[in-house]
């Protein structure tokens, strides 16, 4: 298979255990459609929290290793990453280091949600004790009422 981006071989290997095709001359990855979930997988595995997976979809300049067809380039999730897609879902183009963007953004955005949630918990336990008869009766002590 030919790379989209520079015209190089893309070669079959091995990514933390997944099957991908690598280009030997730019490093730009190819990945099947469920192979970028997989990835994404081995650091967030809750689909219905990961967000919108294609934000702010153009035309690409670079055609489908597979079927030739003009691919879809797009900012990954909401993120300064761009990713080219087949339309015929074939896969995936990520330029080098892209998997590795993944996983980073994945990993930030599983860390933001948590810390979401931790915050949220911590502000209905302080509203509680807000609304506790124990604090009003401690205000109107100080208020004298």
């Amino acid at each position: 298979m030919k790379c989209p981006k520079c015209d190089g071989e893309l070669k079959e290997e091995t990514y933390q255990g997944l099957p991908i095709n690598r280009c030997n001359k730019c490093s730009g990855i190819w990945l099947n459609y469920p192979e970028l979930e997989e990835v994404e997988d081995k650091v967030w595995s809750d689909e219905e929290l990961k967000g919108t997976l294609e934000f702010n979809p153009v035309k690409s300049a670079l055609n489908c290793p597979l079927c030739n067809s003009v691919m879809t380039k797009f900012n990954y999730r909401y993120s300064d990453l761009i990713i080219d897609t087949c339309p015929n879902f074939h896969g995936f183009w990520l330029d080098s280091g892209g998997v590795e963007r993944v996983e980073k953004l994945m990993e930030e955005d599983k860390a933001a949600f948590e810390r979401k949630i931790r915050v949220e918990n911590q502000w209905d336990k302080h509203l509680a004790f807000l609304h506790s008869p124990t604090f009003m009766n401690k205000v109107r002590d100080l208020l004298d009422i």
